[in-house]
C-alpha cells in the first residue's frame, strides 16, 4: 500500500512541475536573466541555508538522526527538502488566480528609520 501512495506521489510531484513548466516563459526571463538568476538563486540558496541551520540545531538533540546516518548527511537533506518546497510556484499560482493581496505601496517604507541598534523607529 505504501508503494502504491509513494507511486502516485511521484506521479503529482510530476504533474505539478509539469504545470509549473508550463507557465514559465523562457523568452521573458532570458530577457531579464538578471533579475531570474539572482530570484532563483536566493529562492533556492536561502531556504536551503535557513534549513541547514535548523537542522544543525536539531542534530544537537538525540533522535533526530537515525542509528547509521552521519550528521552531515541529516544537514544537508533536511536543507535540500527546504530548499525543494514548492511554496514559490504556490504563491506563484494564487496571484495568477488573484488570491494573494496586493503588495504594500513603497510610501508605507516612508520616514522608516533604523538605528545602530537595528531597531527601527518612525
Amino acid at each position: 500500500m505504501v508503494q502504491s501512495l509513494n507511486g502516485l506521489a511521484w506521479w503529482a510531484v510530476m504533474c505539478f512541475v509539469l504545470l509549473a513548466g508550463i507557465e514559465l516563459d523562457l523568452k521573458h526571463a532570458w530577457e531579464h536573466r538578471r533579475e531570474s538568476s539572482t530570484a532563483a538563486g536566493l529562492a533556492l540558496g536561502v531556504p536551503l541555508l535557513t534549513g541547514s541551520v535548523v537542522a544543525a540545531v536539531l542534530a544537537l538533540f538525540p533522535g533526530w538522526i537515525g542509528p547509521q546516518a552521519h550528521t552531515w548527511q541529516f544537514i544537508v537533506g533536511v536543507g535540500m527538502a527546504c530548499a525543494v518546497t514548492a511554496l514559490p510556484i504556490l504563491v506563484l499560482f494564487l496571484e495568477k488566480l488573484g488570491c494573494c493581496p496586493p503588495p504594500p505601496p513603497p510610501s508605507w517604507l516612508r520616514g522608516w528609520t533604523t538605528s545602530p541598534s537595528g531597531v527601527c523607529s518612525r
